[in-house]
């Protein structure tokens, strides 16, 4: 049984790396596929906003986000979404601290 174990144990590694080749093989395929593929769309800038035409010829117009501090785009995910939660938590002190008196 010993020796099951470590069979087991090799072959789910193997596994691993396996589906990690192919999973970046096809990443990498449909990448390529979508850059060079035979679906051509163009995309330009207008005002400030962006107009993608696919090739059927319709047009979106994109409008930019507006972010309410852009030093929180420099923070990575993790921190950004605490800050959210803390801002939420801090508005809803507030409110309670109103209702309350």
């Amino acid at each position: 049984m010993k020796k099951a174990k470590g069979f087991f144990g090799a072959f789910t590694v193997t596994l691993c790396v396996l589906g990690l080749g192919a999973g970046l093989f096809v990443a990498g395929y449909n990448s390529r596929r979508m850059a060079k593929g035979s679906e051509s769309a163009a995309y330009r800038f207008d005002g400030g906003t962006l107009l993608l035409t696919d090739s059927a010829g319709n047009t979106v117009r994109l409008m930019p986000v507006a972010e309410e501090d852009p030093r929180a785009a420099l923070l990575p995910a993790p921190l950004r979404v605490c800050a959210h939660g803390l801002r939420f938590l801090a508005a809803a002190a507030e409110r309670l601290s109103e209702r309350l008196g």
